[in-house]
């Protein structure tokens, strides 16, 4: 039944009429600002319903802020519409926040993310290293004395206290207390008469175990604020003498995949392919990796029998399932007791069931790509320190202990 149309010219019609239209577009500009995916996507209509909104109800609550005032102004395309220009406070729309308090975190202590692929973060190096003097004292309890006091003593033949003096020389070393023999921690290491920090050398190894392509001298050097002849100096021994690949052989649990590969600038007017035996701008490196398990890059003057199965016998078991490809050089390992297989790539074939080399391929890409991207140029005399460095960050990819931590575990050493 509808009212009589007298009734709806009066005070109480129009005030309920007026009521209702507040609230319509109460609840359209809500909806509007709630989704702010889909303010984006209709701009114009929400505006419109915000600025209709503004003029028919006056509404300014609920933690809405509006600035300037809602000023109409005709549109250039069209003479009859009226376009309201309003700015949005992101700030004051309580459609976003939902009224909820901030999450319960700490700023003074920030904490590594679940779902983050760090091992170890910038913030937690810092606050497990903040200086030399706590480096020091962390090769001193990890080589020597666990409780920080007691260590044994070579001189006295048995376990007693040490402490360690301040001097004028900065001495990095810990005093016998009963015959007064200096022990030094960083003795024997790579830190080992080094007029660089510790803070420095351990911020080094951070950077070179966090990256996952490499990282340069001269990054290095704008990094630590050294000169180059001393960053380049740490990344070379870090890569030789820490990142040194295992010697020991596979445990013959999967099968090994053997390649060979050659680092080295194009030259012009050169034919593609194998270059010879004395071909002074490629250098020759030799790979074997075990799926689902490390790998291991070698130099090699060539790449003849006579060089490369001296290093298949030295770490591939015998009775273990091998991958090639068609190169000549494998024939001989039948005859040797592995079991064999090829696959044809000269025929355009990579994969025939299990049988491929594609895990060799991706670790030779991921070395010159690293190289070319980061490094330009490596030199045949260094190259064996930069395949160290690939192999042992590739060796490491499933080890759930940081990188860092286990590169320091083997300076100790």
């Amino acid at each position: 039944m509808q009212a009589p149309p007298f009734l709806l010219t009066t005070p109480v019609a129009l005030i309920l009429l007026d009521v209702s239209r507040q609230r319509a577009a109460r609840r359209q500009t809500a909806k509007a600002l709630v989704q702010p995916a889909q303010l984006v996507a209709s701009a114009a209509f929400c505006a419109d319903v915000v600025a209709a909104a503004l003029v028919q109800a006056d509404y300014h609550g609920s933690g809405l802020c509006f600035w300037p005032k809602p000023a109409p102004q005709k549109s250039l395309g069209c003479s009859k519409r009226t376009k309201f220009a309003t700015q949005l406070s992101l700030d004051c729309i309580s459609g976003l926040r939902c009224n909820r308090a901030m999450p319960p975190v700490n700023r003074n202590e920030p904490k590594r993310a679940p779902s983050s692929e760090s091992e170890m973060s910038l913030v937690e190096f810092m606050r497990e290293f903040p200086d030399d003097a706590t480096c020091l004292k962390w090769l001193w309890r990890n080589r020597y004395s666990k409780d920080g006091e007691h260590a044994h003593c070579p001189k006295c033949k048995e376990t007693t206290a040490f402490t360690r003096y301040e001097t004028t020389q900065q001495r990095q070393s810990w005093t016998c207390n009963a015959c007064g023999h200096h022990m030094h921690p960083t003795a024997g290491t790579i830190f080992h008469k080094s007029s660089t920090s510790l803070h420095l050398w351990f911020y080094a190894m951070y950077l070179m175990t966090s990256t996952r392509c490499g990282i340069s001298a001269k990054q290095i050097e704008r990094e630590l604020g050294v000169t180059y002849k001393t960053a380049w100096r740490m990344a070379h021994l870090i890569r030789h003498k820490l990142m040194m690949q295992d010697s020991g052989p596979f445990n013959g649990r999967t099968p090994v995949e053997i390649d060979e590969t050659y680092v080295g600038g194009a030259r012009r007017n050169t034919r593609r392919g194998r270059p010879g035996i004395a071909s002074p701008h490629k250098t020759a490196v030799f790979g074997m990796v075990q799926r689902q398990g490390r790998v291991v890059a070698v130099t090699v003057p060539n790449v003849q029998r006579a060089t490369v199965m001296p290093h298949i016998i030295e770490r591939v078991l015998p009775k273990s399932t091998i991958y090639t490809d068609e190169f000549s050089v494998y024939a001989p390992l039948n005859k040797l007791g592995y079991r064999h297989h090829r696959v044809n790539h000269a025929e355009k074939v990579y994969v025939s069931g299990d049988v491929h080399t594609n895990s060799m391929e991706g670790f030779w890409s991921l070395v010159k790509r690293g190289i070319g991207g980061v490094y330009h140029s490596v030199s045949t005399k260094h190259l064996q320190g930069y395949l160290n460095e690939y192999a042992w960050r590739y060796n490491l990819r499933d080890d759930p202990k940081a990188k860092f931590q286990t590169l320091l575990l083997r300076a100790l050493a």
